[in-house]
């Protein structure tokens, strides 16, 4: 199992960490996933819902934890 790992920095704010909280069975699916949210996030920045962010994110193993 898979989680994604988020650092999301706005500006003038402290970076944050964020983990979502839904597991995943491989990694692949955990990078699609983690990227997509990302894009939802940039496109509501783009309607004004929320201030833009730069963001990172990193699938993690559950064996590596």
């Amino acid at each position: 199992m898979f989680s994604a790992i988020y650092l999301v920095c706005l500006a003038g704010e402290p970076c944050k960490f964020f983990v979502d909280p839904l597991p995943y069975p491989t990694e692949e699916v955990c990078e699609l996933e983690a990227m997509n949210i990302i894009a939802r996030n940039m496109n509501r920045t783009l309607t004004g819902e929320i201030p833009p962010f730069k963001a990172e994110h990193q699938c993690i193993s559950w064996d590596k934890a």
